[in-house]
């Protein structure tokens, strides 16, 4: 709860004041770098913050004022927020799963799609004739990833260049697709959730139980 609690004081600072702060500082900069990351969680459970509020009771702790709640009102609202979160965190799940068994099941009919026995999907857009990465390997690759209904979360080319990173760092339909790659192909692979963020998802785009499109190119095998 103290980082919660830290987290909605920073938040409401970046969200009521416009002034410009000075970072010359290493303690102003760190102070604004805590911010902003405790601002990012928030803002990705998309907590609705009411401002006065959170300011009231900021200030009733810092001028040694009695809390307006009682410690077991506090708890149980908590506890009650939490409980509907997790409800609808369920809900969630339960309907990205629906779509994704139907994505998987049209998209296997698609010609020169193929599905492994972990129910990961490919499809080879063109075969490299290089080297094959194994799963101890560091990668250079371009890629794109895309929500089932084609909403970009993550790109390499937007960014202007490859990605490098150890295949034994990444999520397990990548550690599953690149090792069947060569150097120089391209393939789209569709991930199921248990093989990439799972029933909880990450960030604000990859909901729970999401399945992700994922184009990639291999370039390079790093020795």
């Amino acid at each position: 709860m103290k980082h919660y609690a830290l987290a909605l004081f920073s938040l409401t600072l970046l969200s009521t004041s416009a002034v410009a702060v000075e970072l010359t500082s290493e303690a102003q900069k760190l102070s604004y770098i805590y911010g902003v990351q405790f601002g990012q969680n928030i803002k990705s459970d998309n907590f609705n913050l009411d401002l006065e509020a959170f300011n009231a009771g900021f200030n009733d702790v810092i001028q040694d004022n009695p809390p307006k709640v009682s410690e077991d009102t506090a708890r149980q609202v908590i506890q009650s927020y939490q409980q509907q979160k997790q409800i609808q965190i369920a809900e969630m799940g339960a309907k990205k799963q629906r779509e994704a068994d139907q994505f998987f099941a049209k998209n296997a009919k698609q010609a020169g799609v193929k599905t492994t026995e972990s129910g990961l999907q490919y499809r080879v857009i063109k075969a490299g004739n290089g080297e094959t990465p194994t799963i101890s390997d560091t990668v250079v690759a371009h890629y794109t990833g895309k929500l089932l209904d084609g909403t970009v979360f993550d790109s390499s080319h937007d960014r202007g260049e490859p990605a490098t990173f150890p295949l034994s760092g990444v999520i397990k339909g990548w550690q599953e697709a690149l090792p069947m790659m060569k150097v120089g192909g391209q393939w789209q692979i569709v991930v199921p959730a248990a093989l990439a963020y799972g029933d909880r998802g990450i960030g604000k785009l990859i909901g729970p139980n999401e399945a992700l499109i994922f184009d990639i190119e291999l370039i390079s095998i790093e020795k």
